[in-house]
C-alpha cells in the first residue's frame, strides 16, 4: 500500500513563454504571397510611366485664357515659333513659343 505513484507537472522556465518574448515569423520568399501582386505591380508601373509623360521634355510653355478646351492645334506655316490653337467656343489665337505670348485673332 505504500506503493503511491504519483505524476508531478514539471516545466523548465526558460522554456516557457512570456509576454515579453519576441515572435519571429519566417519570411515567405517564392510561392504565391500576396494574391493582388501583380495587379499591384502593374499599378505602380502605369503610375511610373504617367509621370516620365508628365516630367518629360520639351514642355515649352502654358498658354492661359481659353473658356473651353483646345479641340486643334496647328504650326504656323511661315514662323516655326508659332503655335496656333483653336478652343471649342471658336476662339483661335497664336501663340510664341520664344517670347511665351498669346496673341487673340
Amino acid at each position: 500500500m505504500n506503493n503511491l505513484e504519483i505524476k508531478v507537472i514539471s516545466r523548465n522556465p526558460d522554456q516557457c513563454e512570456t509576454k515579453h518574448d519576441i515572435c519571429k515569423e519566417p519570411q515567405k520568399n517564392g510561392g504565391n504571397g500576396n494574391p493582388l501582386r501583380h495587379i499591384v505591380e502593374y499599378t505602380r508601373a502605369m503610375d511610373a510611366a504617367k509621370l516620365e509623360r508628365v516630367f518629360a521634355e520639351p514642355y515649352i510653355a502654358c498658354f492661359d485664357g481659353y473658356n473651353e478646351g483646345v479641340g486643334v492645334l496647328s504650326n504656323h506655316p511661315l514662323r516655326l515659333s508659332h503655335l496656333l490653337s483653336g478652343a471649342r467656343d471658336g476662339q483661335v489665337k497664336i501663340g510664341d513659343y520664344q517670347i511665351r505670348n498669346v496673341q487673340k485673332k
